[in-house]
Protein backbone atom coordinates (compact mmCIF):
# COMPACT_ATOMS: atom_id res chain seq x y z
CA UNK A 1 0.00 0.00 0.00
CA UNK A 2 1.16 3.42 -0.61
CA UNK A 3 1.50 5.85 1.75
CA UNK A 4 0.20 9.10 1.55
CA UNK A 5 2.05 12.44 3.01
CA UNK A 6 0.59 14.18 5.76
CA UNK A 7 -0.60 17.68 4.54
CA UNK A 8 1.86 19.61 6.63
CA UNK A 9 0.83 23.14 5.63
CA UNK A 10 -2.75 22.91 6.78
CA UNK A 11 -1.93 21.30 10.24
CA UNK A 12 0.70 24.40 10.37
CA UNK A 13 -1.86 27.20 9.32
CA UNK A 14 -4.69 25.07 11.85
CA UNK A 15 -2.57 25.04 14.70
CA UNK A 16 -1.67 29.43 13.92
CA UNK A 17 -4.97 29.91 13.78
CA UNK A 18 -6.12 28.38 17.03
CA UNK A 19 -2.92 30.30 18.56
CA UNK A 20 -4.21 33.68 16.55
CA UNK A 21 -7.86 32.99 18.05
CA UNK A 22 -6.52 32.90 21.55
CA UNK A 23 -4.40 35.97 21.04
CA UNK A 24 -7.12 38.07 19.70
CA UNK A 25 -9.51 37.13 22.48
CA UNK A 26 -6.95 37.60 25.33
CA UNK A 27 -6.29 41.37 23.35
CA UNK A 28 -9.58 42.03 23.94
CA UNK A 29 -9.65 41.28 27.90
CA UNK A 30 -6.63 43.39 27.94
CA UNK A 31 -8.26 46.08 26.26
CA UNK A 32 -11.25 46.05 28.52
CA UNK A 33 -9.18 46.10 31.91
CA UNK A 34 -7.22 48.16 30.62
CA UNK A 35 -10.24 51.00 29.53
CA UNK A 36 -11.79 50.24 33.25
CA UNK A 37 -8.53 50.91 34.58
CA UNK A 38 -8.07 54.68 33.03
CA UNK A 39 -11.58 55.31 33.51
CA UNK A 40 -10.98 54.71 37.47
CA UNK A 41 -8.03 57.07 37.36
CA UNK A 42 -10.21 59.66 35.40
CA UNK A 43 -12.10 60.31 38.49
CA UNK A 44 -11.39 62.46 41.70
CA UNK A 45 -9.09 61.26 43.89
CA UNK A 46 -10.89 60.72 46.40
CA UNK A 47 -13.43 58.70 44.39
CA UNK A 48 -10.58 55.93 43.09
CA UNK A 49 -10.74 52.80 43.67
CA UNK A 50 -7.13 51.70 44.37
CA UNK A 51 -7.66 48.64 45.23
CA UNK A 52 -9.74 48.13 42.26
CA UNK A 53 -7.00 49.86 40.03
CA UNK A 54 -3.61 46.96 41.71
CA UNK A 55 -6.14 43.99 41.03
CA UNK A 56 -6.70 45.32 37.04
CA UNK A 57 -3.26 45.99 37.02
CA UNK A 58 -1.89 42.60 38.18
CA UNK A 59 -4.55 41.17 35.97
CA UNK A 60 -3.24 42.82 33.22
CA UNK A 61 0.37 41.66 33.66
CA UNK A 62 -0.80 37.85 34.26
CA UNK A 63 -2.82 38.28 31.01
CA UNK A 64 0.38 39.95 29.08
CA UNK A 65 2.16 37.11 30.13
CA UNK A 66 0.22 34.58 28.40
CA UNK A 67 -0.13 36.52 25.44
CA UNK A 68 3.41 36.34 24.95
CA UNK A 69 3.65 32.71 26.05
CA UNK A 70 1.27 32.39 22.77
CA UNK A 71 3.51 34.85 20.60
CA UNK A 72 6.87 32.31 21.38
CA UNK A 73 4.46 29.08 20.81
CA UNK A 74 3.38 30.65 17.22
CA UNK A 75 6.67 31.35 16.05
CA UNK A 76 7.74 27.63 17.12
CA UNK A 77 4.81 26.35 15.22
CA UNK A 78 5.91 28.35 12.70
CA UNK A 79 9.32 27.03 12.49
CA UNK A 80 8.33 23.19 13.75
CA UNK A 81 8.87 20.07 11.56
CA UNK A 82 5.82 18.74 13.17
CA UNK A 83 3.25 21.70 13.70
CA UNK A 84 0.57 20.00 15.99
CA UNK A 85 3.58 19.80 18.46
CA UNK A 86 6.54 22.09 18.13
CA UNK A 87 7.99 20.40 21.00
CA UNK A 88 8.23 16.93 19.46
CA UNK A 89 5.55 15.41 21.45
CA UNK A 90 2.94 13.07 19.76
CA UNK A 91 0.45 14.73 17.80
CA UNK A 92 -2.32 13.22 19.87
CA UNK A 93 -0.83 14.51 23.12
CA UNK A 94 -0.19 17.85 21.79
CA UNK A 95 -3.85 18.40 20.74
CA UNK A 96 -4.54 17.19 24.10
CA UNK A 97 -2.66 19.74 26.19
CA UNK A 98 -2.51 20.09 29.88
CA UNK A 99 -5.46 19.80 32.11
CA UNK A 100 -5.56 22.14 34.60
CA UNK A 101 -6.47 21.70 38.40
CA UNK A 102 -9.57 24.02 38.50
CA UNK A 103 -9.98 26.53 41.45
CA UNK A 104 -11.62 25.58 44.57
CA UNK A 105 -13.65 28.66 46.22
CA UNK A 106 -15.60 29.01 48.84
CA UNK A 107 -17.68 32.15 49.26
CA UNK A 108 -16.00 34.63 52.18
CA UNK A 109 -18.13 37.30 53.47
CA UNK A 110 -16.70 40.92 54.40
CA UNK A 111 -15.77 40.97 57.70
CA UNK A 112 -16.34 43.70 59.65
CA UNK A 113 -13.99 45.32 61.89
CA UNK A 114 -14.14 44.91 65.87
CA UNK A 115 -16.35 47.72 67.57
CA UNK A 116 -14.34 47.24 70.60
CA UNK A 117 -11.48 49.49 72.17
CA UNK A 118 -8.38 46.96 72.19
CA UNK A 119 -6.91 46.37 75.28
CA UNK A 120 -4.46 43.58 76.40
CA UNK A 121 -7.55 41.36 77.40
CA UNK A 122 -9.24 41.00 74.06
CA UNK A 123 -6.21 40.47 71.72
CA UNK A 124 -7.42 36.74 70.43
CA UNK A 125 -10.96 39.04 69.38
CA UNK A 126 -8.49 40.87 67.22
CA UNK A 127 -6.65 38.40 65.98
CA UNK A 128 -9.40 36.22 65.21
CA UNK A 129 -11.07 38.86 62.96
CA UNK A 130 -7.68 39.84 61.22
CA UNK A 131 -7.65 35.94 59.97
CA UNK A 132 -10.71 36.34 58.58
CA UNK A 133 -9.99 39.56 56.93
CA UNK A 134 -6.81 37.53 55.44
CA UNK A 135 -9.19 34.67 54.71
CA UNK A 136 -11.68 37.12 52.75
CA UNK A 137 -8.52 38.96 50.79
CA UNK A 138 -7.27 35.71 49.25
CA UNK A 139 -10.69 34.57 48.23
CA UNK A 140 -11.62 38.15 46.51
CA UNK A 141 -7.96 37.55 44.72
CA UNK A 142 -8.37 34.31 43.52
CA UNK A 143 -12.15 35.06 42.21
CA UNK A 144 -10.34 37.80 40.65
CA UNK A 145 -7.48 35.43 38.51
CA UNK A 146 -10.31 32.75 37.77
CA UNK A 147 -13.02 35.42 36.34
CA UNK A 148 -9.91 36.78 34.68
CA UNK A 149 -9.12 33.00 32.76
CA UNK A 150 -6.14 32.35 34.78
CA UNK A 151 -5.76 28.72 36.65
CA UNK A 152 -4.26 27.66 39.98
CA UNK A 153 -1.34 25.56 38.78
CA UNK A 154 -0.59 28.24 36.00
CA UNK A 155 3.27 29.45 36.03
CA UNK A 156 3.50 33.21 36.93
CA UNK A 157 6.94 35.06 36.74
CA UNK A 158 8.81 35.45 39.93
CA UNK A 159 9.58 39.53 39.09
CA UNK A 160 5.57 39.52 39.17
CA UNK A 161 4.94 37.44 42.12
CA UNK A 162 7.86 39.52 44.37
CA UNK A 163 6.00 42.97 43.12
CA UNK A 164 2.67 41.85 44.21
CA UNK A 165 3.90 41.21 47.43
CA UNK A 166 6.25 44.19 48.13
CA UNK A 167 3.22 46.24 47.20
CA UNK A 168 1.26 44.11 50.19
CA UNK A 169 4.55 45.14 52.82
CA UNK A 170 4.35 48.73 51.81
CA UNK A 171 1.25 49.40 52.12
CA UNK A 172 0.71 47.02 55.51
CA UNK A 173 3.71 49.19 56.32
CA UNK A 174 2.46 52.46 55.87
CA UNK A 175 -0.92 51.61 57.46
CA UNK A 176 0.87 50.39 60.36
CA UNK A 177 2.83 53.55 60.64
CA UNK A 178 0.22 55.65 60.25
CA UNK A 179 -2.13 53.96 63.49
CA UNK A 180 1.37 53.93 65.54
CA UNK A 181 1.46 57.73 64.94
CA UNK A 182 -2.40 57.85 65.78
CA UNK A 183 -2.45 55.70 68.58
CA UNK A 184 0.14 58.22 69.96
CA UNK A 185 -1.84 61.20 69.70
CA UNK A 186 -4.91 59.82 71.18
CA UNK A 187 -2.59 58.68 74.15
CA UNK A 188 -1.52 62.07 74.60
CA UNK A 189 -5.08 63.49 74.27
CA UNK A 190 -6.47 61.01 76.68
CA UNK A 191 -3.15 62.42 79.32
CA UNK A 192 -4.31 65.96 79.57
CA UNK A 193 -6.19 67.13 82.03
CA UNK A 194 -9.69 68.47 81.00
CA UNK A 195 -11.11 69.61 83.98
CA UNK A 196 -9.40 71.09 86.92
CA UNK A 197 -10.00 70.50 90.53
CA UNK A 198 -11.83 73.60 92.30
CA UNK A 199 -11.76 75.45 89.25
CA UNK A 200 -14.49 76.59 87.19
CA UNK A 201 -14.05 77.57 83.26
CA UNK A 202 -14.85 81.26 82.75
CA UNK A 203 -18.05 81.86 80.77
CA UNK A 204 -18.60 82.67 77.12
CA UNK A 205 -18.89 86.27 76.66
CA UNK A 206 -20.65 88.37 73.82
CA UNK A 207 -20.91 91.75 72.87
CA UNK A 208 -23.69 93.05 70.76
CA UNK A 209 -25.13 96.49 69.50
CA UNK A 210 -28.44 97.68 70.65
CA UNK A 211 -30.66 101.05 68.86
CA UNK A 212 -31.88 103.11 71.70
CA UNK A 213 -33.43 105.89 69.69
CA UNK A 214 -34.69 106.48 66.00
CA UNK A 215 -34.59 109.68 64.58
CA UNK A 216 -38.24 111.27 62.94
CA UNK A 217 -37.00 109.83 59.64
CA UNK A 218 -36.31 106.24 61.29
CA UNK A 219 -32.98 106.34 61.28
CA UNK A 220 -30.96 104.89 63.92
CA UNK A 221 -30.21 107.83 66.01
CA UNK A 222 -28.67 106.69 69.37
CA UNK A 223 -27.34 103.50 70.06
CA UNK A 224 -25.41 101.25 72.88
CA UNK A 225 -22.99 98.71 73.08
CA UNK A 226 -24.23 96.11 75.33
CA UNK A 227 -21.62 93.14 77.00
CA UNK A 228 -21.42 90.36 78.92
CA UNK A 229 -22.68 86.68 79.08
CA UNK A 230 -23.44 84.91 76.34
CA UNK A 231 -26.16 83.28 77.75
CA UNK A 232 -27.88 87.38 79.25
CA UNK A 233 -27.36 88.72 76.15
CA UNK A 234 -29.30 86.08 74.37
CA UNK A 235 -32.32 86.17 76.97
CA UNK A 236 -32.08 90.10 76.77
CA UNK A 237 -32.49 89.79 72.55
CA UNK A 238 -35.28 87.52 73.35
CA UNK A 239 -37.14 89.57 75.88
CA UNK A 240 -36.38 93.12 73.78
CA UNK A 241 -37.76 91.14 70.85
CA UNK A 242 -41.48 89.64 72.40
CA UNK A 243 -41.21 93.68 73.79
CA UNK A 244 -40.90 94.51 70.28
CA UNK A 245 -43.72 93.19 69.11
CA UNK A 246 -45.97 95.76 67.10
CA UNK A 247 -49.38 96.23 69.21
CA UNK A 248 -52.29 97.61 67.78
CA UNK A 249 -53.15 100.39 69.65
CA UNK A 250 -55.33 103.52 68.32
CA UNK A 251 -54.03 106.80 69.83
CA UNK A 252 -56.46 109.08 68.25
CA UNK A 253 -55.79 111.81 65.80
CA UNK A 254 -51.98 112.59 65.16
CA UNK A 255 -50.06 114.68 67.23
CA UNK A 256 -46.78 116.22 65.99
CA UNK A 257 -45.48 115.88 69.78
CA UNK A 258 -46.49 112.77 70.34
CA UNK A 259 -44.32 109.45 70.16
CA UNK A 260 -45.66 106.82 68.13
CA UNK A 261 -44.58 103.27 68.53
CA UNK A 262 -44.45 100.46 65.62
CA UNK A 263 -48.26 98.88 65.01
CA UNK A 264 -49.65 102.55 66.29
CA UNK A 265 -53.16 103.84 64.86
CA UNK A 266 -53.85 107.30 64.36
CA UNK A 267 -56.11 109.70 62.03
CA UNK A 268 -54.91 112.11 59.99
CA UNK A 269 -56.87 114.62 57.63
CA UNK A 270 -59.94 112.10 58.00
CA UNK A 271 -57.54 108.20 56.88
CA UNK A 272 -56.42 105.81 59.72
CA UNK A 273 -52.69 105.58 59.42
CA UNK A 274 -50.70 102.44 60.71
CA UNK A 275 -47.08 102.94 62.22
CA UNK A 276 -44.45 100.98 60.63
CA UNK A 277 -41.96 101.98 62.43
CA UNK A 278 -41.57 104.47 65.69
CA UNK A 279 -41.18 107.75 65.22
CA UNK A 280 -42.20 111.42 66.01
CA UNK A 281 -43.05 114.69 64.53
CA UNK A 282 -43.44 112.85 61.08
CA UNK A 283 -46.64 113.35 59.25
CA UNK A 284 -48.65 110.55 58.28
CA UNK A 285 -48.49 110.91 54.65
CA UNK A 286 -44.81 111.73 54.44
CA UNK A 287 -41.13 110.07 55.13
CA UNK A 288 -40.76 107.22 53.46
CA UNK A 289 -41.10 103.67 55.34
CA UNK A 290 -43.34 105.08 58.28
CA UNK A 291 -46.44 105.38 58.05
CA UNK A 292 -48.85 103.50 55.47
CA UNK A 293 -52.63 103.79 54.41
CA UNK A 294 -55.03 101.99 56.36
CA UNK A 295 -58.38 103.59 56.03
CA UNK A 296 -59.10 105.85 53.25
CA UNK A 297 -60.82 109.42 53.67
CA UNK A 298 -64.52 109.02 52.56
CA UNK A 299 -66.50 111.63 50.32
CA UNK A 300 -67.80 114.68 52.22
CA UNK A 301 -71.62 113.84 52.29
CA UNK A 302 -73.69 116.29 50.28
CA UNK A 303 -76.59 117.91 51.87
Amino acid sequence: MRKTKPVVGDQRQSALHKVDVEIERLEKVIGEKVAAVDADRKKHALDQDGDLQKRLEAEIRVLRGRVDALQQRRFAVEIADNPADPNGKPAALAAAGKAHRPWKLEPVQEPEYPGILRTPENQKTFADAFGRVVAWAVYRKHLGFKEAGCHPDQSVDLELVSMIAAQTDAGYYWLSQRVEALETRVSELEARSTVTTGAKAPPITRAVTRVTKFDGQGRIAEFEKVEGEAEQIDLLARVEALEARPQLEYQGTWKPDRQYKQGALTTHDGSMWHAEIGSKGVTPGHGEGCWRLCVKKGRDARS
